[in-house]
């Protein structure tokens, strides 16, 4: 059983042992492949949330990055008809 945890874990099952980590859970009375597994699986929950709090976040970023960008264009564009320049041909209206 305690394989299983270390195989989990990815780590040794000599380190399960060395420290003292092979014991039964007083207070709750899971076993310890119980607990560690499902330590693991929380950390990883973790991980993959934080990830996707990440990403969500840089991509509100670059949306507002491209919304910036188009508004700038649309500048560009109305500033070159103003001065008789055709923004689809860059070319003078003249």
């Amino acid at each position: 059983m305690y394989e299983a945890v270390a195989t989990a874990l990815r780590i040794s099952p000599t380190t399960l042992y060395k420290y003292d980590l092979n014991r039964d859970d007083k207070c709750g009375g899971t076993t310890p492949a119980r607990k560690y597994v499902a330590f693991g699986a929380a950390i990883e929950q973790q991980f993959y949330t934080n990830r996707f709090m990440t990403l969500q976040q840089n991509s509100k970023q670059e949306r507002q990055r491209s919304k910036n960008l188009i508004a700038r264009i649309a500048t560009m564009e109305a500033n070159a008809a103003r001065l008789g320049f055709d923004p689809e041909r860059c070319t003078s209206r003249s």
